[in-house]
C-alpha cells in the first residue's frame, strides 16, 4: 500500500476518535455511513470506538433491521460487531 493510503487511512481513523467524542445526529450519520462504506481497518475503529454514541446504540436494532431487509450482509456484521462493542 502506497505511503499515501496509509497516512489517509490513520487520518481518517483519528477523525472518527475525535467525532465519536460528539454525539449529534450528523456524527450518528457520518458513523452509520462509515459502517457501510469504509474499508474494513477503518471499519473496525468505527465499531471499537462507537459505544461513545449512546443514541447511536439505542437505534441500531432498526438499522440493523434496515441492513438485513436490504441484504447488506457486511453492514449488518459490522453492526452487529458494533453492539457487542457496546456491552
Amino acid at each position: 500500500m502506497p505511503v499515501y493510503d496509509t497516512v489517509i487511512g490513520a487520518l481518517r481513523r483519528q477523525m472518527y476518535h475525535y467525532l465519536a467524542k460528539h454525539d449529534t445526529p450528523e456524527v450518528r450519520d457520518v458513523f452509520l455511513w462509515a459502517l457501510r462504506e469504509e474499508d474494513d481497518e477503518t471499519a473496525g475503529t468505527v465499531t471499537y470506538i462507537g459505544w461513545r454514541l449512546e443514541q447511536l446504540i439505542a437505534e441500531l436494532p432498526v438499522h440493523m433491521r434496515e441492513a438485513e431487509a436490504r441484504g447488506d450482509k457486511r453492514t449488518l456484521r459490522r453492526m452487529k460487531k458494533l453492539k457487542s462493542e457496546a456491552k
